[in-house]
């Protein structure tokens, strides 16, 4: 989800935002009528982008994946993995509003990804 649904959100929207932009209101067919946008419709769509941008990346940017072994759990930024033992876990939380399938592990200190919390895309044990 977090390499693919914000690219493609971003460059689609982006598309569709940018033609409107680049052109004269009059040359906009809007609602399947020519000229019926106005200068003010194209600027609601810049500013709708960039608040879905700021929004997907924020909720999107901070997954990880983690997988739970016999000791612990191996969480991945998807460059780096680490161990955490589940020693230096402190809670565990879900938020059903929003990814309604991640879950928040907060840690005990700080861990070598350089954070308490390690929200989770996905859980899954290792074989």
């Amino acid at each position: 989800m977090k390499f693919l649904l914000a690219p493609a959100w971003i460059l689609g929207f982006g598309w569709g935002t940018y033609i409107p932009l680049g052109s004269t209101p009059e040359t906009v067919e809007f609602n399947g009528v020519k000229g019926g946008a106005t200068r003010g419709d194209q600027w609601t769509f810049l500013v709708a982008l960039v608040v879905g941008t700021v929004m997907l990346l924020y909720h999107t940017l901070p997954l990880k994946r983690a997988i739970l072994t016999p000791t612990g759990l191996r969480v991945s930024n998807y460059r780096e993995e680490v161990f955490i033992p589940f020693t230096d876990i402190q809670a565990v939380t879900q938020s059903r509003w929003l990814r309604a399938r991640a879950v928040t592990v907060h840690l005990r200190t700080e861990s070598a990804l350089g954070d308490t919390d390690h929200p989770s895309c996905r859980q899954r044990e290792a074989a």
